[in-house]
């Protein structure tokens, strides 16, 4: 697991993790700078608050995006959240560029079918994001938004999602500490009602990701 931030903690997705029982390593690139050089069954990468296009400043990005083709061409599951997934997109080729900024809950619409992973119709998801991606060639795009069309690209065998399902209440008590008070009681607020669907979304695909249901040629 590739970690890109103190703040940008697997959350959910590592509580799903350790009830499984699936042994993971997380790797602060954060504070190491630096891709391990493994070999990996599985790579999840996570959110953070850089740019893709930041590879000046960011050398790690280069080396992780280098990793997230090797593990696609060695058709090993990949899960990309929202960094993650327009990492997934730069790594082949696809723009990344600055969008509408999404902050808080919205509708999203999966529409596409990706194996081992049944969501269909409306989902209420979080999203902390002002930049999107474009599709690289031979993706798929199971999942849109009004505001920001791509909200998913499944490439092979990685999958990518633009919202975050990995939120928890303690995420988002820390996220939205900076916002003004109105805001912040608006998510908070939601995040009652919101967090339930969030969560088994958040299961549906990890245990995708788990068995590597959506890797094609598996």
């Amino acid at each position: 697991m590739f970690q890109h931030g103190r703040e940008e903690a697997a959350g959910a997705l590592l509580d799903l993790l350790d009830a499984s029982g699936q042994a993971y390593r997380v790797f602060p690139l954060h504070e190491t700078g630096d891709v391990p050089d493994e070999t990996f069954s599985h790579l999840l990468v996570l959110g953070g608050t850089m740019s893709v296009n930041d590879e000046r400043e960011f050398p790690v990005l280069s080396e992780e995006k280098a990793c997230i083709r090797k593990m696609v061409g060695q058709k090993r599951p990949v899960l990309g959240v929202c960094l993650g997934a327009q990492m997934i997109a730069s790594a082949f080729g696809a723009r990344v560029s600055p969008s509408h900024k999404e902050t808080g809950w919205s509708d999203v619409t999966w529409t596409g079918a990706v194996p081992g992973v049944p969501l269909s119709g409306r989902l209420r998801v979080f999203q902390w994001h002002g930049e999107t991606f474009d599709l690289p060639p031979g993706a798929s795009c199971p999942c849109s938004g009004d505001a920001v069309r791509n909200q998913a690209l499944w490439y092979r065998s990685a999958l990518g999602v633009q919202f975050h399902l990995e939120v928890t209440r303690e995420i988002l008590d820390g996220w939205t500490a900076g916002l003004d008070p109105a805001a912040r009681a608006a998510i908070t607020g939601e995040a009652y009602r919101a967090l339930p669907g969030s969560r088994e979304i958040c299961g549906t695909i990890t245990r995708a990701f788990i068995e590597g249901a959506y890797v094609h040629g598996a």
